[in-house]
């Protein structure tokens, strides 16, 4: 605000003057200036009726000759007036209209109104810094979920966007167009606000992603941050401050393949439960096991080199920079485009090829040639922008790797699903064979054909009274109550239970006879009947009561005195 104030200061300063100057040299004109004469006697007007009539008359109003009829040389007077106060209006307006086209006081006033409207904000939130491919794809998904968001980006292209997608997301997001690595425009954009409840910085620059979460420990400790980091060094610099997550979408993606290599019914079980929630499923392609052809040896390309030969995979690197620091051992030099390049490097005898360069038109042209010499290749391709998510649908990829949508995937999951991103690190200590017979369990209760509904069951007097008051008079509940249809007591809903948490104790999919306990909490997979079935029966004592004691009893309270089942109750 104080910067609206003395912008318009500023540039109003010099047509004020004008305006004040024209005006006291008019009202002084007018006041010295003799009017007709009265019993021989010239007449004068006060300070008070020369500035009331400048003031209509400098307005083009024009009521007449007040409060006497005016002399000659007053009226001589007022059309001097009348033309110097016109020049000075124009002057001024012309400096008004100046100013609010000025991009300074423009950018002024957008920052004031997206402050008072971050202000205004009583409900938890998410501060998202960097509004590019990832960014765009989690506002869209986190919205999905009727999150709150606030976004920053430098860029005003991408601001606007964010205007023209307002209409088609579910809650209003607030933009603006500022650089997030100023605490300035942070503390504005709520990073101090009580209801801010984590910092996503997502810039395209490292520097800026590192600024952004020191600058949210400093200012607001206990806020959690989720940020992008390129490379070790800065990953290692954000965890020494506490940063809760950092992530990299080639790696990301590079822990993927190695996953899917050794351990394939567990990406495939991965794959399904991270999924967003009722959208079909088709069961992901699993990378055989041989030679690989890695076209692009940046950072995408070195992390894909380093997991492959980690699960004991050789592997041919094409690079089209001889320069390129580390090289590749037997790395071939070309673009991976033309077919030679591709035959000198294998191509007949190889089973996958990763067209992993940093420009979309090159993979594309990469594996339509490859495609054309090895037909049975494994695909991988790296789609740079989402904006050609159709051309790399056509193209029939078994694997596409968008980083842009990796990273939102993945803080979708941090966000929205903190507890099955614990039970799927928990899973990863074990084999294949128990994912694989966890999997089929998921298959025959749930069925795998569409995205199951991810819940948790906090058994807290909030969130499960029911619960609560049953535990609290002496009975026994167990997981099977849970999982009982409360319409249907002779069936059970289509859910599995992946994951109980009980103080410092962690249990993968426990037994249906596991007995609850207050404050338990229960990671739960399942049909949305099941989900909506399972909410109504945690929080609704009678109806919990019949499924424990298999009692059918009234809710009226006269009803239950006449059968005397209150007692029971």
């Amino acid at each position: 605000m104080n910067q609206i104030i003395w912008l318009v200061l500023r540039r109003m300063r010099q047509p004020l003057l004008v305006l004040i100057t024209v005006y006291s040299i008019a009202v002084l004109g007018m006041v010295l200036i003799p009017g007709p004469e009265h019993d021989g006697q010239a007449t004068h007007m006060n300070f008070f009726h020369a500035l009331y009539f400048i003031s209509y008359t400098s307005t083009t109003i024009g009521f007449g000759e007040l409060p006497e009829t005016f002399s000659e040389a007053q009226r001589m007077w007022a059309m001097v007036c009348i033309y110097m106060s016109v020049i000075a209006w124009i002057y001024s307006i012309g400096a008004i209209l100046a100013l609010i086209q000025d991009p300074a006081f423009r950018q002024a006033l957008i920052e004031r109104h997206f402050a008072r409207s971050v202000k205004k904000i009583r409900e938890p939130f998410y501060l998202l810094c960097g509004y590019g491919e990832a960014g765009a794809v989690l506002v869209e998904a986190l919205t999905h979920y009727n999150i709150r968001m606030v976004v920053l980006d430098k860029d005003e292209a991408r601001i606007n966007e964010l205007s023209l997608q307002d209409q088609k997301l579910p809650v209003y997001v607030p933009g603006l167009c500022a650089d997030a690595g100023i605490p300035e425009h942070l503390l504005d954009a709520g990073l101090k606000h009580p209801f801010c409840s984590r910092v996503i910085a997502l810039t395209d620059s490292d520097d800026t992603n590192l600024k952004i979460a020191i600058t949210s420990k400093l200012l607001n400790p206990g806020l959690e941050v989720v940020a992008r980091a390129g490379t070790r060094n800065i990953k290692a610099n954000m965890a020494s401050f506490g940063t809760e997550s950092i992530v990299d979408a080639f790696e990301i993606f590079g822990e993927t393949i190695a996953l899917a290599l050794h351990s394939p019914d567990q990406y495939v079980l991965r794959e399904w439960l991270s999924g967003i929630s009722h959208q079909k499923f088709d069961k992901p392609a699993v990378p055989p096991r041989g030679t690989w052809i890695i076209c692009g040896y940046g950072r995408f390309g070195r992390y894909l080199v380093e997991y492959l030969e980690s699960e004991g995979l050789p592997t041919v690197v094409i690079e089209s920079n001889p320069d390129v620091d580390p090289p590749s051992q037997g790395m071939i030099l070309g673009a991976g485009t033309e077919a030679e390049t591709l035959l000198e490097a294998g191509v007949r005898d190889a089973v996958g090829i990763v067209a992993g360069t940093d420009n979309d038109p090159n993979n594309l042209s990469i594996i339509m040639t490859a495609k054309a010499i090895n037909p049975d290749l494994f695909i991988v391709a790296r789609q740079n922008r989402v904006a050609n998510s159709m051309i790399f649908e056509a193209l029939d990829a078994d694997m596409i790797m968008n980083p842009g949508r990796v990273l939102a995937n993945k803080i979708r999951g941090i966000v929205t699903m903190p507890r099955l991103n614990e039970f799927l690190e928990t899973v990863g200590e074990y084999d294949n064979e128990w994912a694989s017979g966890l999997y089929h369990r998921l298959e025959k209760t749930i069925g795998t054909d569409t995205i199951p509904d991810i819940w948790v069951i906090k058994i807290t007097q909030q969130a499960s009274p029911a619960i609560v008051e049953l535990l609290s008079k002496g009975m026994n509940l167990t997981l099977a109550h849970l999982l009982t249809d409360p319409y249907n007591r002779d069936h059970e809903l289509k859910a599995i239970a992946l994951y109980l948490i009980r103080e410092k104790e962690r249990s993968l999919v426990p037994a249906n006879s596991t007995q609850l306990h207050r404050d338990d909490r229960i990671l739960f997979c399942g049909s949305a009947q099941a989900y909506y079935r399972m909410r109504l029966l945690v929080n609704d004592y009678y109806l919990l009561y019949q499924v424990v004691t298999d009692q059918d009893i009234p809710r009226s309270g006269i009803m239950r005195w006449i059968t005397r089942s209150d007692r029971m109750i």
